[in-house]
């Protein structure tokens, strides 16, 4: 029976607990500990966690040194300033770690994780859960074989609005650090970042490959909101194979435009579109879709490659160098694009049921328009910044 901990139980550990109840039905998993530093407000939950037969600890490191030697899985879904420390910490304490995605903000905290994990003969999966899915590896073995013909481009878009609630809601979000950790947290590193990661996957020359772009990045980015870094962005690079990679990203819109992906070849297209399908339009043939799995089916997915991997069974997981790819081009929006507030003549700020949005006048049109040209902002046109010239890289 696999041992596992948690550290933090809320927000998003609430998903974490979802996968560790799944695995526990199946008889395959124990929840043997859990870090909850907020016990006053999960008493409720606490409690169950206790009957259950879970030690319960206030601070995460109390939790590895009694546990020391002993877990075999540690599952971190905190802050991303906090993935670095917890991970080395957890792979030191012998267990092998399921990280949320990012796995760190800069480059250098993933090789020290990559390093450890070797050095202590255990592995670090990465919460990018898409990854996982039957659909997404149908799909990239589809394009390893061909089905498109020669991969020409991948373009992408993700406008999800976000209120003003969003970047008040913790003390880290929209902010470049916490204290003296780095967090880089943006559309690009966060919320919109798993629909990066599957276009540099299914960009990548083989099976397990993630494609590297940050080397030929080129980018835009804007902040509408009162926060350090941008919360919009549109960015291009090339693979080392040369396939075009255009990526368009917001939460300063009025009007969503769900997760979209589109895979362009020399015979074709596929067209992925979240909670939806990913529909295949081939020269030649009739249009066919591929369904996708939803959110829990996905993290299910992955919790199941884990499990097997630490009962010896081969499974594959996005590890650190799969994950590596997506760091290196967030490393690159912080520390070579300029990030350009956008001026007060191209906002609106709104009211709806759902809270306070400050919106760009044509994001939608304009992000849109980009995506479908592979384009820049500024190559159809844009100028939220009152002229002001967009410096592509600092």
């Amino acid at each position: 029976m696999i041992k596992a901990a948690l550290i933090g139980v809320s927000s998003y550990g609430r998903v974490h607990l979802r996968m560790i109840d799944h695995m526990v039905a199946k008889g395959r998993l124990e929840l043997v500990a859990a870090t909850v530093i907020n016990q006053e407000e999960e008493a409720e939950l606490c409690a169950k966690l206790e009957a259950g037969g879970c030690q319960l600890f206030r601070d995460y490191k109390e939790m590895l040194a009694a546990w020391n030697g002993r877990l075999d899985l540690c599952m971190i879904p905190t802050p991303i300033f906090l993935h670095e420390d917890m991970t080395l910490d957890a792979l030191d304490a012998g267990a092998n770690v399921l990280i949320e995605k990012p796995l760190a903000p800069e480059l250098s905290a993933c090789r020290r994780i990559a390093e450890r994990a070797e050095k202590r003969g255990r592995f670090v999966a990465v919460g990018f859960q898409k990854m996982h899915c039957p659909a997404t590896r149908r799909i990239k073995r589809d394009l390893l074989s061909g089905v498109l013909g020669e991969l020409r481009e991948i373009r992408g878009i993700t406008l999800w609005p976000r209120g003003l609630d969003y970047f008040s809601r913790n003390a880290w979000a929209g902010r470049l650090r916490a204290g003296d950790s780095l967090v880089l947290d943006s559309p690009v590193s966060n919320a919109a970042a798993h629909f990066l990661h599957l276009m540099l996957y299914w960009a990548g020359a083989d099976l397990n490959e993630v494609a590297s772009i940050a080397e030929t990045l080129r980018a835009e980015t804007f902040r509408a909101n009162d926060i350090e870094n941008f919360d919009t962005a549109c960015l291009r690079g090339t693979t080392k194979e040369g396939v075009p990679v255009t990526f368009v990203a917001s939460h300063a819109c009025r009007q969503t435009v769900n997760p979209t992906i589109r895979i362009v070849g020399s015979k074709g297209e596929i067209e992925w579109i979240k909670d939806e399908a990913a529909y295949y339009r081939v020269d030649g043939e009739a249009e066919r879709t591929v369904a996708l799995s939803g959110d829990e089916e996905e993290v299910r997915s992955m919790i199941e490659a884990i499990v097997c991997r630490i009962e010896g069974t081969a499974a594959d997981l996005c590890e650190p160098e799969q994950a590596i790819p997506h760091t290196e081009v967030v490393e690159a929006l912080y520390r070579e694009v300029e990030t350009q507030t956008v001026a007060e003549e191209f906002i609106e700020e709104i009211e709806t049921a759902e809270g306070r949005f400050r919106v760009v006048k044509g994001l939608e049109e304009a992000a849109v328009n980009a995506f479908e040209r592979g384009a820049l902002f500024s190559e159809v046109g844009v100028r939220w910044d009152a002229g002001k010239p967009l410096p592509l890289r600092k």
